[in-house]
């Protein structure tokens, strides 16, 4: 279930999510029956659609040119690497990439870094001090915040998990992500979580979408 919110607007959808490390991500909603979000990634490339976007283009962008420095301007801050941090599945470590700040209630591992247009940023992931048990979240959020201005780029809040019984994992089951310059805020409930499924490779690539335009990154 998911509910999107820009500026005063707000709408709910019915979707689904597939993340597969290290790059491959995928997230769809539907409303009425018909395709309104699509955003995604694979080891190639990485792209974002939202019907209600204006205007309503379907952007996508190669790693290979992002990491070059050939992209100028991002539209929407979408991060697959980032996403696949906030579901838990990113890579960490080793200790020497983070600072630790702490107070009565949290420790924060920040770790510095620049965006793909070199500007620097700072990464936080928020633990709980004291030992949390499911359906309360030990890690609590990730954000992305702008270091020359202290300004939030992005959030990702977890309020509540999921433990999957076949393996034990803990995944979140209520997550906010919020991008802040865009007044867009996306609250999902995960339900009927399946850990290591059978997922063909055919999910994790971009479809052309009929009657819409697409403009890549890097030639903007």
């Amino acid at each position: 279930d998911l509910t999107c919110t820009q500026n005063l607007q707000s709408f709910g959808l019915r979707g689904k999510m597939l993340a597969e490390k290290p790059r491959n991500f995928r997230m769809s909603a539907d409303s009425f029956g018909n395709r309104v979000v699509d955003l995604g990634s694979n080891d190639q490339e990485f792209w974002y659609w939202i019907s209600k976007a204006q205007p309503p283009y379907q952007v996508y962008c190669s790693y290979k040119d992002l990491h070059e420095g050939r992209v100028k301007h991002m539209p929407f801050p979408f991060q697959p690497d980032w996403m696949m941090e906030s579901m838990g599945m990113g890579p960490y470590g080793p200790p020497e990439r983070y600072t630790l700040e702490h107070d009565q209630d949290t420790l924060r591992l920040v770790e510095k870094s620049s965006s793909p247009q070199g500007k620097p940023v700072k990464k936080v992931i928020v633990f709980k001090r004291r030992p949390q048990q499911p359906p309360y979240p030990q890690v609590t959020d990730y954000l992305l915040i702008d270091d020359t201005s202290n300004k939030e780029i992005c959030s990702a809040k977890i309020t509540e998990v999921q433990v999957d019984r076949s393996t034990g994992a803990t995944l979140p089951r209520r997550l906010e992500l919020r991008w802040a310059a865009e007044k867009v805020k996306l609250a999902m409930k995960f339900d009927d979580l399946a850990v290591n499924p059978q997922v063909p490779e055919v999910a994790f690539r971009r479809d052309r979408l009929q009657g819409v335009q697409s403009f890549n990154l890097s030639r903007m």
